[in-house]
This record gives structure tokens, C-alpha cells and sequence, in this order.
């Protein structure tokens, strides 16, 4: 019977009208379809301080394949089942198509599970997840791995960026490509009257966001005004009247960094 109303809901969508029957906005983002990518596990790795942290000469490789075995471990899931790994990354010789393919065997993925890089930049490591994402909504996999790493430390420097040959150089617009990416946000927060503290205020709303999600999934009731969170824990988690056992526990749960 649940097949059966599966197979209804998507000819159903496959149905529509027209484009107003599409849920638009907030709606169409929380709306529940069988069609949904989920994602069922995410984490990060550590940051240090670029060139003098306690990671600095730690290959971007091997950062992957710890992130990859506390995925494993985290999530249950059998390496058998992940056809795909998308590897977002700028900064590695060759593109890091082959060190990554390592990291992953090495982390427990077997031969079977595919391994590609990307470099969109800075947007590399969601490109990757998208990549994924698409894959799965086409048909092509049903379970994959998104990722993004980079070391700085080891990675960046003069050699970041290749120098232009006179053709590329003699196109005004191509030639702008070498301007440094900090300089380009400075340029369009400014061109779009974007301030500083916009920037932090949106920051700090990303972030409380994230947390009350977290805090939602412990079973407490959130409310928010704008600048703070209220929190109301659940009669059967008396452990958690305590504000500082309450992060404690989102830090335990969401693996972050104390």
C-alpha cells in the first residue's frame, strides 16, 4: 500500500498544470515529496590557523580520509552502498583526483565506489554536495558522498595562481580574473551597499539557525525575536535546565569544536 501511494504521489506531480502548481517559497522548500534528496549526515573537519596551526603539515588528503571514517562511523552506513564521492578542492596538484580516490580506500570505501574532483573555487565543496544531489535526483545513484577540503598551510602561496599568457591578458574582463577575491567582495559589498555589520548580522542569524535546529532535534521548544533564543528544554530531558549543559550537549551532538 505505501509503494501504491508512492507511485500515486509521482505521477501526481508529474501531472501539473502548470507552473502554479508548484509550491513556490517557504512552501516548496518544506514540502515533503518522495522525490526528496535527504541528507542523512554531515560534519566537518578541524580548523587551525593557516600556517601555524596544529595542522599544518597534515596533507588535505589525509584530512579526507579522517573525515571519511568518522562519516562511516557516524552515519552506519555499509561503503558498499556509496556509488559516488564528489571532492571539491583548488588548491591540489593534478586536481587531487587521485590522492582522493586514496583517501576514500584508505577510509574503507571500496574499489566499487566512484571518486571525482571539482574546482569551482570557493564554492567547490557545495558544488560537490549539488553534484551529488543531482546525480541521485536523475536516476544515476541512490546514495553518495559530498566533500570539500583544502589545506592552506601546505597548498597556497605564488603558485595558487598561473600567470597569463598575452592573449588572456589583452581581454579587459579576462585579465580581471587575477584580482583577488577579497578585493572583489570588498568591491561589491561597497557597490551594493552591503556594510560590515549587515554581513555580521547575517552571520550571527545563519548561526542561530543552525543551533536552534539542533536544539529542536534535542526536543526543546525555540523561540526567537531576532537577536535572541529562547529555550525551552523537554520535561523528560530534566538534564538540560542548565544554559551551559544545553551547548554542551549541541556541541556533543553536532560534533562542533568547544
Amino acid at each position: 500500500m505505501a509503494q501504491a501511494r508512492q507511485r500515486l504521489s509521482q505521477v501526481q506531480s508529474h501531472l501539473a498544470s502548470s507552473e502554479a502548481d508548484i509550491p513556490r517559497g517557504r512552501e516548496g522548500i518544506v514540502s515533503k515529496s518522495p522525490s526528496d534528496i535527504v541528507i542523512t549526515c554531515a560534519l566537518r573537519t578541524p580548523f587551525t590557523k593557516g600556517g601555524k596551526g596544529g595542522l599544518k603539515d597534515t596533507a588535505a588528503a589525509d584530512l579526507l580520509v579522517h573525515t571519511f571514517k568518522s562519516l562511516l562511523s557516524r552515519s552506519h552506513i555499509d561503503p558498499a552502498l556509496v556509488e559516488d564521492i564528489a571532492v571539491g578542492s583548488v588548491l591540489p596538484p593534478g586536481g587531487g583526483a587521485t590522492e582522493f580516490r586514496a583517501a576514500a580506500l584508505v577510509a574503507g570505501f571500496p574499489e566499487s565506489t566512484a571518486v571525482k574532483s571539482l574546482n569551482r573555487q570557493c564554492s567547490s565543496g557545495l558544488q560537490a554536495c549539488v553534484d551529488i544531489a543531482n546525480a541521485i535526483r536523475a536516476g544515476m545513484i541512490d546514495i553518495g558522498v559530498g566533500a570539500g577540503v583544502e589545506s592552506m598551510s601546505s597548498q597556497y602561496g605564488p603558485g595558487a595562481v598561473t600567470e597569463f599568457s598575452e592573449l588572456l591578458d589583452s581581454h579587459p574582463e579576462a585579465k580581471n580574473c587575477k584580482v583577488p577575491m577579497g578585493l572583489l567582495s570588498e568591491k561589491m559589498a561597497k557597490d551594493r551597499s552591503i556594510s560590515r555589520a549587515d554581513q555580521d548580522a547575517f552571520a550571527a542569524s545563519s548561526y542561530q539557525k543552525a543551533v536552534a535546529v539542533a536544539l529542536e532535534s534535542m526536543g526543546c521548544t525555540v523561540m526567537s525575536d531576532g537577536d535572541t533564543l529562547t529555550v525551552t528544554p523537554p520535561s523528560w530531558r530534566p538534564d538540560l535546565v542548565d544554559p551551559q549543559d544545553l551547548v554542551e550537549e549541541v556541541v556533543r551532538r553536532e560534533g562542533y569544536d568547544a
